[in-house]
């Protein structure tokens, strides 16, 4: 079951996996990571949606959608159309235990089995603080994105797994080495994602798909989100099933979103995804332009519209810096007082409400200042007002 796995990589183990699987498949973490890293991605705010079921004679992993309302794993609960529950969640320092019924929810689309593996979760009474609830994902674009993981499950080393106490968190690209050929895309189907673990990213030659916090599963994460970053905001996009076919398995929310719906009368208000108007490309520049010299006009890829350092707006000499960003690309430095404008008749927000700018950047010129909080994020600017 485990084959893809050598030794080395089975030295550190870390996170979640299949309830009805013997103890001795823990989730796993690369050697190069630490428990304390783990446990720190584990309780991040944007995850606060995670929560704990129990039911069954079991414990698993769950998320919050809305104040009543959670998903988790189906297989928790023997696949059972309907059961009684309980369901824990902490925020704030606080801690609020609810009695629940788990509802199985089956995709109509696909034959009903055992990678039918969702149940949503009905809570007798609301949490008044569930406040950090995460949607249901949306969008049939799973494949090759990121995720993380989250659970409260076994860990620890593979001989020897420890109990889990606590939440901890991976890091996954949703596709699994073990059953693509060639980017097909054969780790998505109609019920699952699918994605296995790559070992160290500090390994030679580091795995196909292997992301700074890889990871694996074990026993008591079944049904815990994975959660992935979409349109500004983060999704539940899966919940933990178990092992199948040299990977991990999770089952896709995207595909029971109707029966999510349809079941529980909630609605979510899902971001549209927004249509570049103008795109202004540094790299473009280097073939005319020497590195720190002057951008005196500088035209976008879509509609042809042009900045200019001299008129409608535009002063000082902005410099092209080549080989500025953390890839190697030019950026466009602006010290100063120097600006760029646009001709009125190109302003591409004249009677518009709101706007959203993206920016990517880098520190200085020359790479220097790189970003050296690991779980910091930079590049991306929401300039958005009504």
């Amino acid at each position: 079951m485990f084959a893809l796995l050598s030794r080395r990589s089975l030295f550190l183990c870390f996170l979640l996996l299949f309830v009805g699987v013997p103890s001795a498949f823990p989730v796993l973490r690369h050697q190069d990571m630490t428990d304390e890293q783990a446990k720190a991605l584990g309780v991040l705010p944007q995850f606060d949606s995670r929560a704990l079921v129990f039911g069954n004679g079991m414990k698993c992993t769950a998320s919050m959608i809305n104040s009543e309302w959670a998903v988790s794993a189906a297989h928790c609960f023997d696949y059972a159309a309907t059961t009684p529950v309980t369901v824990q969640y902490k925020i704030n320092g606080n801690s609020y235990v609810k009695t629940a019924t788990a509802f199985r929810i089956v995709n109509p689309d696909t034959t009903n089995d055992f990678r039918d593996d969702l149940t949503l979760i009905h809570l007798d009474s609301p949490i008044p603080q569930a406040l950090a609830w995460v949607a249901p994902y949306d969008l049939f674009d799973e494949f090759e994105q990121l995720g993380w993981q989250v659970g409260d499950g076994t860990y620890g080393v593979l001989s020897s797994p420890v109990e889990g106490s606590g939440y901890r968190a991976m890091s996954q690209i949703i596709a699994s080495s073990a059953l693509e050929t060639g980017g097909l895309g054969n780790s998505i189907t109609g019920n699952s994602l699918y994605y296995n673990f790559n070992g160290s990213p500090q390994a030679t030659p580091p795995g196909q798909y292997v992301t700074r916090y890889e990871g694996g599963t074990g026993p008591g994460d079944s049904g815990g989100p994975l959660y992935i970053y979409s349109r500004g905001r983060f999704f539940n996009a899966s919940v933990v099933s178990g092992p199948e076919d040299k990977s991990y398995r999770n089952t896709r929310m995207s595909t029971h979103l109707s029966g999510i719906l349809a079941n529980s009368g909630l609605t979510f208000a899902y971001p549209k995804a927004l249509t570049p108007r103008a795109v202004w490309v540094a790299q473009d520049l280097t073939a005319s332009v020497a590195d720190l010299g002057t951008v005196t006009t500088w035209t976008d890829h879509i509609g042809g519209l042009t900045w200019s350092n001299s008129a409608d707006g535009g002063a000082g000499a902005p410099l092209l810096v080549h080989g500025a960003s953390p890839t190697g690309l030019a950026s466009v430095r602006l010290d100063g007082d120097d600006a760029m404008g646009l001709p009125a008749a190109q302003n591409l927000f004249a009677g518009e409400t709101a706007m959203s700018v993206v920016l990517d950047f880098t520190a200085s010129a020359g790479n220097a200042g790189v970003e050296s909080n690991p779980f910091g994020t930079t590049g991306i600017l929401d300039a958005s007002a009504a």
